[in-house]
């Protein structure tokens, strides 16, 4: 190649043949664009003792990587939460979109004490359990909803109107989770351990 084109810094270690065609990149960095990304809350759903957030998100480029945290430590690492047993605290989710633009949520949940469901008492049984448990208790649970959140409060299994009270949970990996019941007005909550 003849003249300063290939002089120039963005051609460092670019070997030129004359003749040869030459491929660019056309994937724009994010430096020569204003960032435009932005989280956006769409909804908080708190039903008994579960809540679920869902985020949505506005700009020119694709999500990236998303993390929701606690005081604690990271929840998980999808857009939108749901944690199965409402904690009061502050959450943030941290988003990044595929340019490198980042944008934080913080959502406050507060739990005032209105519209608390009366407990349901129930128990579980065998605990530990190799997948397959049974569930007891005083108050009729036809028609219940049943949920099973993993320890990071992600819900891996739920079941709308219960009809048996034997529940098949063999497909879930070892591990402590929580198992929600909710009957109408009655809700309870219980950990169960799997260990196949």
């Amino acid at each position: 190649m003849t003249s300063g084109a290939a002089d120039h810094p963005a051609f460092n270690g670019i070997d030129f043949t004359e003749g040869d065609p030459i491929e660019l990149d056309p994937t724009p960095v994010a430096a020569c664009f204003g960032c435009d990304f932005a989280l956006v809350l769409d909804s908080i759903t708190i039903e008994s003792i579960t809540a679920d957030i869902a985020v949505s998100y506005t700009g020119s480029y694709d999500l990236g990587s998303v993390m929701w945290l606690d005081s604690d430590s990271q929840l998980l690492d999808t857009l939108n939460l749901n944690l199965g047993g409402v904690t009061e605290g502050s959450y943030a989710l941290i988003a990044t979109d595929v340019m490198g633009c980042s944008s934080t949520l913080s959502v406050t949940i507060i739990v005032d004490g209105i519209n608390t469901p009366e407990p349901l008492v129930f128990g579980v049984y065998p605990n530990p359990s190799n997948g397959r448990i049974n569930l007891v208790s005083a108050t009729r649970l036809s028609n219940a909803f049943v949920s099973l959140n993993d320890i990071q409060g992600k819900m891996v299994f739920s079941q709308d109107d219960l009809i048996n009270t034997a529940l098949d949970l063999q497909g879930l990996n070892n591990g402590t989770y929580q198992l929600v019941v909710r009957t109408g007005t009655r809700a309870g909550t219980t950990r169960i351990v799997i260990q196949n």
